[in-house]
C-alpha cells in the first residue's frame, strides 16, 4: 500500500511540473503609471545623447510608447544592426541600451520581426540576435527599472551550445561589454551577464 501511494504521489507531482520554464510575458511586468500629455525634452548631458539628439527629440515629441511614461527610440547602426535609448518623458533622463543587437538569423523570417520588441503597457524588453555582434544568438529578456536595464532570462537558439541561460539572481549594474578592449574580455563579460 505504501509503495502504490508513494508512486501515485510522484506521478501526480511530476505531471504538475512544467517541462520547461515559460518565456517571460509582457503582462507579468506591468508598466509604471502612464503619462498624460506632452513629456519633457531629453537631457543631452552625454556625448552619446548629443550625437543622437535628433532621434531622441523626435521620440520625446511623441507620446510614450514604453513602460507608461518612457519613449523607447531605436535606430539602425549599420547593416543588420539596431540600437537605441529610453527617454523618461517625466524627467528627460536618457538611458542608452547597454549593447547593440545584430545577427538575428534565426528570427528574420518571423512575422513582425524586429531586433527590439517592447510595449507601452509593460517594462519588459525582448532583444533578438547577438549582443554587440558577439556571443550566442538568442532572445534576451530584460526589464527597465530605476533607469537601468536588468536581465530577466535568455533563450539561446539551437545553433548556440546551450539551450537556456539564466541571468544572475541579483540585480547588477550592467557593464557595457562592447567597450572592453579585447574579444576575450567581451566574451567573459557576456558569460558573466548570463550567469556562467
Amino acid at each position: 500500500m505504501r509503495f502504490s501511494f508513494a508512486f501515485a504521489f510522484v506521478a501526480v507531482a511530476s505531471a504538475c511540473l512544467p517541462a520547461e520554464a515559460a518565456e517571460p510575458q509582457y503582462g507579468a511586468f506591468p508598466a509604471e503609471p502612464r503619462l498624460n500629455g506632452r513629456g519633457s525634452s531629453p537631457v543631452l548631458s552625454t556625448a552619446d545623447a548629443k550625437a543622437y539628439r535628433t532621434r531622441l527629440r523626435e521620440g520625446a515629441a511623441q507620446r510614450s510608447n514604453f513602460d507608461g511614461h518612457y519613449s523607447f527610440v531605436t535606430w539602425g547602426c549599420g547593416s543588420g544592426c539596431a540600437t537605441g535609448a529610453v527617454a523618461d518623458l517625466r524627467t528627460g533622463q536618457v538611458t542608452f541600451m547597454p549593447f547593440t543587437m545584430c545577427c538575428a538569423d534565426s528570427f528574420y523570417d518571423e512575422p513582425g520581426f524586429d531586433y527590439i520588441k517592447f510595449r507601452k503597457d509593460s517594462r519588459l524588453v525582448v532583444f533578438y540576435g547577438k549582443r554587440d555582434e558577439d556571443g550566442p544568438e538568442g532572445k534576451f529578456y530584460y526589464t527597465f527599472e530605476g533607469g537601468q536595464f536588468h536581465p530577466v532570462s535568455s533563450e539561446l537558439t539551437k545553433s548556440s551550445d546551450i539551450a537556456k541561460v539564466e541571468p544572475p539572481t541579483r540585480t547588477v549594474n550592467m557593464p557595457v561589454c562592447r567597450n572592453l578592449p579585447s574579444d576575450a574580455e567581451r566574451l567573459a563579460c557576456y558569460d558573466k551577464l548570463a550567469g556562467h
